[in-house]
């Protein structure tokens, strides 16, 4: 829940949305799907960079890039380092 409730705290800042209408949202979605955790299966600079990877291609192209990029690399600091024409 405590992701959810960090979308919606974005949404509140970004929207103007008052509290209680917030927390009626996050009520109906909690209601209809359940108490959701948060289950992050890799580092968050991992999900970042597949999330950048995913913005304007199928989840298969996306998913060869970030294989690619995790192969072609030990780390995100290689990769940090690494001159954008060898990226």
């Amino acid at each position: 829940m405590i992701w959810l409730q960090g979308i919606l705290a974005c949404v509140y800042n970004s929207a103007g949305m008052d509290k209680r209408s917030i927390e009626r949202i996050l009520g109906l979605l909690i209601d209809e799907y359940g108490n959701r955790e948060w289950q992050p299966r890799e580092s968050p600079l991992s999900v970042l960079v597949q999330t950048i990877l995913s913005q304007n291609t199928s989840d298969t192209n996306s998913n060869r890039a970030f294989e690619s990029l995790s192969a072609s690399f030990g780390s995100w600091d290689e990769v940090a380092d690494a001159s954008v024409s060898h990226i």
